[in-house]
């Protein structure tokens, strides 16, 4: 009888496993922006504005009709309980929580920025601006209502005219693509660290002590510390892909697939 129990047991767990690894795909169109949450949560936003948040395992968690109908310029939800957008055109800054209801609605002080090209927030709440009209770096302290940091960035790796698509802090390093000529690396005080070549990308990530991009059909993952690159062959056709330390989101033509991955061991 024990046995038999064992044996049951055994196999019920060998069944759990395998659809931990099984390959799912979700109906999708005209994702035009995607992004990550730090529990493995999906976000996608559509070309009409519909935003959808998925879970690990492909469940729909949560979707919302943006007002404007239309994508924001930069949406970041590391935080899930405070997810951030930025939309350019109205100069606004949003934040939504958990259900993608909204928290909050801002619009940016014109004494903060004379053309805010892009914003993104804080580790602590607060608000990074990238001003078009010097490309400098400010930081904003939305309690204080005041500029605590403004500093003026080597914009040397940027293209003459450049298309500045994607800012975020990590690690205490801000990143700034341009998508002209790739991704610029500062310290959270402005002064450069390193420049990394990637021209054509529209969205980074990061997982763990590596950021990866998709280009030319390969997941390119490098090093924060040490610029050491790795790739990963991105089955095509794919638009877009996001990566966790369990899963891999591929953004196809008419559909979300989510696969099964497994970094590598140092």
């Amino acid at each position: 009888m024990r046995v038999c129990i064992l044996l049951l047991m055994w196999l019920a767990s060998f069944s759990v496993a395998g659809q931990e690894v099984r390959t799912r795909s979700i109906k999708l169109r005209q994702v035009v922006t995607v992004s990550v949450d730090r529990l493995g949560n999906f976000y996608a936003i559509s070309q009409t504005g519909r935003l959808s948040k998925y879970s690990p395992d492909g469940k729909l968690l949560a979707a919302k009709q943006l007002t404007e109908h239309e994508p924001p310029t930069l949406i970041e939800p590391w935080n899930p309980l405070r997810v951030f957008f930025y939309h350019r055109k109205t100069q606004q800054v949003a934040w939504f929580d958990y259900n993608l209801d909204e928290l909050s609605i801002l619009t940016l002080d014109p004494v903060w920025a004379v053309e805010p090209i892009l914003a993104c927030p804080t580790p602590d709440n607060n608000l990074w601006i990238l001003d078009g009209g010097d490309y400098s770096l400010k930081r904003i302290s939305l309690k204080g209502n005041a500029i605590v940091l403004d500093a003026p960035l080597d914009t040397t790796d940027f293209a003459p005219q450049p298309h500045v698509v994607q800012m975020r802090e990590y690690q205490n390093m801000m990143f700034i693509l341009d998508k002209k000529s790739g991704i610029s690396v500062f310290n959270n005080v402005g002064q450069k660290i390193f420049f990394l070549p990637a021209s054509g990308i529209s969205f980074f990530s990061f997982m763990g002590e590596e950021l990866y991009y998709l280009r030319q059909g390969e997941i390119v993952f490098v090093d924060l510390y040490t610029q050491e690159k790795r790739t990963l062959k991105a089955p095509p056709p794919v638009s877009a892909a996001v990566v966790t330390d369990e899963r891999i989101f591929y953004v196809r033509p008419r559909k979300l697939e989510i696969v099964p991955h497994t970094p590598p061991q140092n």
